[in-house]
């Protein structure tokens, strides 16, 4: 379950952190040192409807398009073994096309991210947000 409809762990964070934050990410995800989460529950479902899945580069291009007013919030990690990890959580209107459609349509992506030792980013959230965003620097 992502942490989309709770408010009960999210937390800010300063703009300045937010902005190194998405950054470092940025330079991974150029790099290719990034992976998304083949979650079974939203992300590879959201990625084979929109066409995105085995497409890397449209990936990136969405992921590097991010800016800090995307930024939604700040979750811990609740993985086991990652204790004491934040993820960051971002959010941003993207025209994708569905499978077989002529027009694209206007969604809303989710998109959550784990960087490990600032040599790898983890794409743990990349579906179709399930709410409507509230951000906290617009």
């Amino acid at each position: 379950m992502d942490d989309e409809g709770s408010d009960r762990f999210r937390y800010t964070k300063p703009y300045r952190e937010v902005a190194a934050y998405l950054n470092t990410v940025k330079l991974l995800v150029s790099q290719g040192r990034y992976k998304i989460s083949e979650r079974e529950d939203k992300n590879l479902p959201f990625m084979r409807i929109y066409n995105l899945l085995g497409n890397r580069r449209r990936c990136a291009e969405m992921i590097c398009s991010l800016e800090p007013e995307d930024f939604l919030h700040a979750v811990p990690s609740r993985m086991d073994g990652n204790e004491g990890q934040e993820l960051f959580v971002f959010c941003r209107k993207h025209a994708l096309y569905k499978i077989m459609a002529n027009h694209p349509e206007e969604i809303w992506v989710y998109y959550k991210f784990d960087v490990i030792g600032d040599t790898f980013t983890v794409v743990v959230s990349f579906h179709e947000a399930q709410y409507e965003p509230t951000f906290l620097f617009r």
